[in-house]
């Protein structure tokens, strides 16, 4: 039974007839030999429980000031409480991390790539957790799909598709340990595109009508891949290194992805590795062999053994009442303070997670493309 493609309109922003279409079929095509335990993207969908999204770019930088601010309100709190002594241990520990600090930088990030015109627009977004929501949100940004697609002369309905597609591999990679909450950027979006990659050829081997589409995203990744952001390029080279063990592949950082931190042994490597690639042109004799090192190490990430990390403070629940005297809409049914679970509590706050054992360690709990 086909599952018609279900989503949200916020200001105003809705899909073409086509574009449902599309999407619809996306949802519904085979993919439990990409996917592991998953029969479709439907599935997928209804076990997550995330919802989509179809967003513009006044609406999520309204999101994003106004937790800026609440970031902002939180710090000044936090030193009040600081000087009058009726600070506690967890919040000490906020205080004296950097982690706040770094979701201000995060956010401005986002403010920069949701601009017309940027070199890498933010055209969609999964959030393990949106308080706004109570759920977990993909967001399609259709400004920026319909801009891209302009820009680079291909299909809008084609660019939504691969877009949701790669969100959903977030959404898969999020499936397993979600209480770790962080990823490293640059292995996860990676993975996603890899997946994305893996998951469309796939698609065109139960219905051929999809095969431009698939070409559209790998020609995508391939761009990627000459120009930057390398971290998604190289999603290319590790579906095409993987081969036959993709789906696999896949699967096993599903298990740790959300346990890996930047720390850990191997991850700084192929993070540098990474960004040395990015100064290499793909014509370069020297490319080959600077994207296999990082495939190597990518190898010795998956192979790594990996435990749930202990915390000891959640930013989310301290942030909250900030951001709801901030005006960011928060559902009344969704709880005001929650045990960890790595969730952000709407779309531009990063699981920020404080751990025993180091300084700390952070990681986004939005994942883009």
């Amino acid at each position: 039974m086909t599952t018609k493609f279900k989503y949200i309109r916020e200001n105003g922003m809705d899909l073409t007839k086509s574009q449902i279409d599309l999407l619809t079929k996306i949802e519904n095509i085979p993919c439990g030999d990409v996917l592991v335990g998953f029969a479709d993207l439907a599935e997928l969908r209804k076990t997550k429980g995330y919802k989509v999204v179809i967003s513009d770019r006044m609406s999520f930088i309204e999101k994003i000031k106004a937790e800026d601010q609440a970031i902002d309100n939180l710090l000044n709190d936090l030193k009040d409480k600081n000087i009058n002594g009726t600070i506690t241990e967890e919040e000490r520990a906020i205080r004296n991390s950097e982690i706040l600090f770094r979701i201000k930088k995060e956010l401005n990030d986002y403010l920069d790539r949701i601009k017309p015109g940027a070199f890498h627009p933010l055209l969609g977004l999964y959030c393990n957790w949106d308080f706004s929501y109570n759920s977990p949100v993909i967001y399609l940004f259709k400004e920026n799909i319909e801009n891209y697609a302009e820009r680079r002369g291909k299909s809008a309905d084609n660019i939504f598709a691969y877009v949701y597609v790669h969100e959903a591999m977030h959404a898969y990679y999020d499936s397993k340990n979600s209480e770790g909450g962080q990823v490293v950027h640059e292995l996860e979006e990676a993975f996603a595109e890899c997946g994305m990659l893996e998951f469309l050829t796939n698609a065109c081997f139960h219905d051929k009508d999809l095969c431009e589409l698939a070409i559209d995203a790998y020609d995508d990744v391939k761009g990627k891949q000459e120009n930057g952001p390398n971290e998604y390029g190289f999603g290319l080279y590790l579906n095409e290194s993987f081969g036959e063990k993709t789906a696999d592949m896949m699967s096993r950082y599903r298990e740790i992805s959300n346990w890996i931190t930047d720390s850990d042994d191997y991850v700084p490597d192929y993070k540098t590795k990474i960004s040395k690639l990015s100064r290499t042109s793909l014509g370069d004799d020297g490319y080959k062999d600077k994207a296999q090192e990082c495939f190597e190490l990518v190898q010795k990430i998956l192979n790594n053994q990996y435990h749930k990390p202990n915390v000891i403070v959640d930013v989310n629940p301290y942030l909250e009442p900030h951001m709801r005297k901030n005006g960011v809409t928060i559902r009344e049914d969704a709880p005001a303070r929650w045990k960890h679970s790595g969730k952000s509590t709407s779309i531009a706050t990063g699981s920020s997670i404080i751990y025993s054992g180091t300084q700390e360690k952070f990681g986004s709990s939005y994942r883009q493309v």
